[in-house]
């Protein structure tokens, strides 16, 4: 089945079932491309079901069961509410149906669909792909962080959720909800301040959030230097366009809004989120070893104002 976008590309969902002794077997597959030609798209998913049905179904089976085992065997837990301990494991399996390190972060239902309505196909940035994927790290299945991942491979697309007054080069955002690429939806983060202020400008400090706890249950620096260290720079950059000193002597930001809650100056959660986001890029200079600036104009928020780094809540 071929369903072609608007935009060019398109979705191809191919299947097709054969007999296996006194059963049935189904191979389906979906492939999407965008840009590209459907016909290659088409091509690309019955090949796949072909060489699925190629295979020895009992083998396909004794491979995936063995990838759960070992991925079960990395996440022991044991704690005397058994009722909690359930929870957990039903969360490890939801986790691993619907994302993967080398694939999209996940959506708003990952793979699975309401029957009627509500089907959220987009990512929601601004609290479910963070606390959807916070087990990642202490469960010990980082295979599993697509967030990490998305930002390194799709970074190039942040300046799009900019107001574009304020697209400098310097300065990121993410606006909410985006596609698998980073890409907005209609509207940017807003301009704080304004009647066209959203919850969205905490949004890509959250995300760097994530990265921090991958960095720190890996210790590779690599995380730091190429995904966390220039996205986190130019995330705070977006704040220090609209920084005020007042009257006594420190810094305000004009009305912002806590996601789902209420409108506000100096609103906890975006003054919280800048705070963390100035430390660590400290932090960060002490990991790669350089006291050069970060990026963009905005260097002066967090190595003047913020002297004191302080590690983030659980890390």
């Amino acid at each position: 089945m071929e369903q072609p976008l608007i935009a060019g590309g398109g979705w191809t969902t191919a299947w097709r079932e054969r007999r296996v002794g006194t059963g049935r077997l189904l191979a389906a597959h979906i492939v999407y491309r965008h840009p590209g030609d459907l016909s290659r798209t088409t091509e690309l998913a019955v090949a796949e079901v072909a060489r699925t049905l190629a295979e020895d179904p009992d083998d396909l089976v004794r491979s995936h069961r063995a990838w759960w085992h070992r991925y079960y065997q990395r996440s022991l837990l044991s704690v005397p509410d058994k009722r909690l301990q359930h929870f957990y494991w039903i969360q490890l399996y939801k986790a691993a149906c619907a994302t993967r390190a080398d694939g999209p972060s996940m959506s708003e239902w990952g793979p699975w669909y309401p029957e009627t309505g509500g089907s959220w196909t987009a990512v929601w940035w601004n609290l479910n792909v963070q606390i959807a994927t916070w087990l990642i790290q202490g469960s010990n299945h980082l295979e599993l962080d697509s967030v990490t991942s998305t930002f390194r491979d799709f970074e190039k697309n942040l300046p799009l959720s900019v107001p574009p007054e304020y697209q400098d080069g310097d300065t990121y955002a993410l606006a909410h909800p985006s596609d698998w690429l980073l890409r907005p939806g209609a509207k940017t983060v807003g301009i704080p301040g304004t009647s066209t202020k959203t919850d969205n400008n905490g949004n890509l400090i959250w995300a760097m959030h994530n990265i921090w706890l991958s960095y720190r249950h890996t210790m590779d620096i690599r995380i730091v230097r190429d995904v966390l260290y220039p996205i986190l720079a130019k995330a705070v950059n977006f704040y220090d366009h609209f920084l005020y000193e007042g009257g006594d002597g420190k810094l305000h930001l004009p009305l912002t809004r806590s996601p789902e809650w209420a409108d506000a100056e100096d609103c906890t959660y975006d003054l919280s989120l800048l705070r963390w986001g100035c430390a660590t890029l400290l932090d960060c200079l002490r990991i790669l070893r350089t006291d050069h600036p970060a990026p963009g104009a905005g260097a002066r928020s967090w190595t003047a104002w913020w002297p004191t780094p302080a590690m983030p809540p659980g890390s």
